[in-house]
């Protein structure tokens, strides 16, 4: 029994909620994944656009430098170069690698010697990197003496980009755990319009449980049945209709069967009450058993008859 009973299985409602709650929770997931991956993708776009202003602003300086510029002239117009961004580093290397200016901050000397150098700034080549429990998003910048510089130099331009992490971080706890209570409730709610679909199910099964053997004439109307229970409803019916059939006519054959034992019963008891009712010869016992023997084998191929179409 026990094993009938872990071989059986899983209900329809447990099924179709499991199914729904699965297919929710990947939607959920998909849309949160959308939304946070927008999300960074606007602040990269974002830094993008800041770095290239400040690139640009760097380069401006450069190409209005004199020649011969002497190096504290270029790092105090470098200072003044960008204002009004927060959270903005720069760093400027003349042809040779030497650093001319770094805005404090982040360290990004070993980010011009190892990062190949674009003629401006691009998403695809920006570079992050941790320093200091802090992030950074930058990249390395060149300037052709072609531009109107005097000569080439390479900018270095990063800002910092721990706000965003943070309200991505906060962000992302606050999206999962609303998916993670949609999601649930999504589920109880599936459950409960599954549990409710059932009901015409349900109320079908207590119908047909409350037909017994001597209402065999009761039918289920498929009208009164959704349309995807209709055809066990008529199902149903049919099988009710071959079952009262087969149960008259096992009626009728009982009751012929009664009629056909009652004769030779009959004359069983007949001739012995006969028998009985006074004192006989041995011949007259012997008659009466010999005629009683008769009934008994007339019974006994009624039997076997029985027994045959049974």
């Amino acid at each position: 029994m026990s094993d009938v009973l872990q071989r059986r299985p899983a209900s329809l409602a447990l099924r179709l909620t499991v199914s729904i709650g699965i297919a929710i929770t990947l939607v959920f997931w998909a849309l949160g994944w959308i939304i946070q991956n927008s999300i960074e993708q606007h602040f990269m776009q974002q830094d993008v656009e800041e770095l290239e202003v400040v690139a640009h602003s760097v380069e401006r300086v450069l190409t209005s430098m004199p020649d011969a510029a002497p190096e504290q002239d270029i790092a105090r117009r470098l200072a003044g170069a960008v204002s009004g961004h927060h959270g903005m580093y720069y760093l400027v290397a003349d042809g040779t690698g030497r650093t001319l200016f770094a805005t404090p901050g982040p360290k990004m000397e070993a980010l011009a010697q190892t990062q190949p150098a674009a003629s401006g700034v691009d998403a695809d080549k920006l570079h992050v990197w941790q320093e200091q429990d802090q992030s950074y998003r930058g990249t390395v910048v060149r300037t052709d003496a072609e531009q109107g510089a005097t000569q080439p130099y390479t900018i270095v331009v990063a800002t910092a980009t721990g706000f965003h992490d943070h309200f991505l971080v906060s962000f992302r706890r606050t999206v999962w755990a609303a998916m993670a209570a949609a999601g649930l409730f999504a589920i109880a709610a599936t459950w409960l319009a599954v549990y409710r679909g059932h009901a015409p199910l349900r109320d079908m099964s207590d119908r047909i449980r409350g037909i017994s053997a001597d209402q065999l004439h009761l039918r289920l109307d498929p009208k009164e049945v959704p349309i995807e229970l209709s055809g066990l409803a008529a199902s149903f019916n049919s099988m009710l209709e071959h079952i009262e059939q087969d149960f008259k006519r096992l009626s009728n054959f009982s009751a012929d069967i009664a009629h056909e034992l009652r004769t030779p019963v009959t004359n069983l008891t007949t001739q012995t009450q006969v028998l009985l009712s006074q004192t006989r010869g041995a011949d007259t016992y012997r008659e009466v058993l010999y005629s009683n023997l008769e009934e008994y084998d007339r019974m006994a191929k009624m039997i076997r008859d029985m027994l045959y179409l049974a």
